[in-house]
């Protein structure tokens, strides 16, 4: 069984969670406009207690990398990076993107050419991406 600590901070809110193969056993999503650098590290340590366990504990930790806010991207592996090098556990930066697509079901994904995930920006534009 893998538990994975998951950081996402690209967005307008924050959000924490730690999984366990395919169950999530805590979750915690923050909107604030602005202060993550101080709120993230608390809201790890909070959703891991959560979840009953130590950092110890954890198999990976993944966190988003973008598309999205600069600062909240490298707020994000930054501190991803630090757990996993104190813990010795590996670090993943996931695509938004790919996330995005990710979320469609399996059966629409495998009938698809191609899938397009586009993510608003606070600019009011879009970035997108293409999987074929």
């Amino acid at each position: 069984m893998s538990k994975i600590l998951g950081i996402e901070c690209a967005g307008a809110s924050l959000s924490v969670a730690v999984l366990e193969d395919e169950k999530t056993l805590a979750f915690e999503l923050v909107t604030a406009p602005s202060g993550y650098p101080e709120i993230l590290v608390p809201t790890v340590q909070k959703v891991i207690k959560q979840a009953g366990l130590n950092y110890g504990d954890l198999d990976l930790i993944a966190a988003g990398r973008g598309a999205g806010s600069f600062t909240g991207v490298r707020i994000a592996l930054a501190t991803a990076s630090a757990i996993a090098m104190v813990t010795d556990k590996p670090a993943l930066g996931v695509s938004n993107f790919a996330a995005s697509a990710f979320m469609i079901d399996e059966k629409t994904r495998a009938a698809a050419d191609m899938i397009i995930a586009a993510i608003e920006t606070r600019r009011a534009d879009l970035s997108i991406a293409a999987f074929a």
